[in-house]
């Protein structure tokens, strides 16, 4: 470990304090404030309308999306409905044809696979399900929250 040394006075009197400091503004808002569109208005004739087409054009682009992306978990739900019916169908028919032959075990095997199987669907879907709509109202919650 070193010894620190005094520093002598004559190298004190060429010190000198320098002390900086940083600002910075976060908008969530798409477009800026009133005050800087007329800024960039001053700036550049027609600037203030181009930003705010832009931010239009970039609502109605998300807007889009998101239609899409609902549109798309629709189809996939009511897809995922009818072939888990198909072959939750298709296990019990050959449950039944397994019973009839006299393979008894075979047939309470594959019933009870199928059963538990769509059970286990039904219960794992319904947590998701809340959880995602839990997920989103938090989220929107802060939001309204932040806005306040």
């Amino acid at each position: 470990m070193k010894n620190s040394k005094p520093i002598p006075q004559q190298e004190q009197s060429n010190l000198a304090l320098v002390s900086a400091s940083s600002h910075s503004v976060t908008y969530i808002a798409p477009i800026p404030t009133a005050s800087e569109l007329k800024g960039y208005e001053q700036a550049c004739k027609g600037a203030a309308d181009r930003i705010i087409s832009m931010a239009e054009k970039q609502a109605e682009h998300r807007q889009n999306i998101e239609k899409i992306v609902v549109e798309a978990a629709s189809k996939r739900s009511i897809l995922g409905v009818v072939f888990a019916f198909l072959i939750a169908l298709f296990a019990f028919i050959l449950s039944g044809m397994c019973f009839y032959w006299g393979h008894m075990v075979s047939a309470n095997i594959i019933f009870g696979s199928a059963l538990v199987t769509i059970v286990t669907a039904f219960i794992y879907g319904t947590s998701s399900n809340r959880q995602e709509r839990e997920d989103k109202f938090e989220k929107a919650h802060q939001i309204k929250k932040s806005q306040d």
